[in-house]
């Protein structure tokens, strides 16, 4: 990645306009035309950010380089003229090699509701299971797929 020089406008009224005058949403053009150039411009937005999180990661492992080089492998800050970076270790600090071997006292089951077998109750007994409730925040999501 070399230069990237990025200016889009979004009329999201403009957008919205269009819809909702059409009077056949399966075959206008216009309501087609918008989504197009909006899928378009999101991809291209999306492939912006992949690009710019690969060079932060690529930034950040150089500056973790040059830190280890200069202040150690154990370096944990490093304050700069107007920045500071922070170093700290992510995920889990032990992991399971053999869940059988270990004292209960050490470990934690986490639950999880198994979907599938849920709805296999329910067709089976024409309720939920006891415990259990629908999630009231559950979200509605449309997908765009120009073709």
């Amino acid at each position: 990645m070399d230069k990237i020089e990025l200016h889009i406008v979004i009329d999201a009224d403009h957008i919205e306009k269009v819809i909702r005058k059409t009077k056949d949403l399966q075959n206008d053009e216009e309501v087609f035309s918008e989504l197009a150039w909006l899928m378009d411009n999101k991809r291209m937005v999306d492939n912006l950010v992949d690009e710019w999180e690969d060079l932060e990661r690529k930034i950040k492992q150089a500056l973790n380089d040059k830190a280890k080089g200069l202040l150690g492998p154990n370096w944990k800050a490093l304050d700069g003229d107007g920045f500071s970076l922070r170093r700290s270790l992510t995920g889990t600090v032990y992991q399971i090699s053999d869940a059988d071997k270990i004292p209960d006292d050490l470990i934690e089951a986490k639950l999880s509701v198994k979907t599938k077998e849920v709805e296999k109750y329910i067709k089976e007994n024409s309720k939920l299971p006891e415990g259990l409730a629908y999630n009231p925040k559950r979200n509605e999501q449309i997908r765009i797929t120009i073709r």
